[in-house]
């Protein structure tokens, strides 16, 4: 069983190859998601990596981002917090809507949510609940 997350506006992200592709939410096992106790940690670096590809950097691991070749920057260290605290204070919000038994295989790619009509459906549902 998975459960989908919606983020407020589509995000970009890098994916394999230096491409990108653009997600709505997250689906993700179900059981793991709600064993881990880093579930803001998690959704916080997803947002952050998008601000930061936005702004031109690159990664092939996900903890070193690099920009232009000049500009290295690590999770967790000052820079990482600075955009974090962007995300936090203005970034896309999210919701979790819970089970996703209305998605089908081609709605998302890996656990990345890609079907922009069934996205602008389930974000005009009324109960969802934006986080920060």
């Amino acid at each position: 069983m998975n459960i989908l997350i919606v983020f407020s506006k589509a995000l970009t992200l890098p994916v394999e190859n230096n491409k990108s592709i653009k997600t709505y939410g997250l689906v993700l096992n179900k059981d793991r998601w709600e064993a881990t106790p880093y579930k803001e940690a998690f959704l916080n670096y997803i947002r952050v990596v998008e601000l930061m590809y936005k702004d031109g950097f690159t990664s092939n691991g996900g903890i070193k981002f690099e920009k232009n070749g000049e500009m290295t920057v690590y999770y967790g260290d000052l820079t990482w917090r600075s955009f974090e605290t962007v995300v936090l204070i203005c970034g896309v919000q999210y919701a979790i809507v819970g089970d996703c038994d209305e998605l089908d295989k081609d709605d998302y790619q890996d656990d990345l949510f890609t079907n922009k009509d069934k996205w602008e459906e389930i974000t005009k549902r009324k109960g969802l609940v934006w986080k920060r």
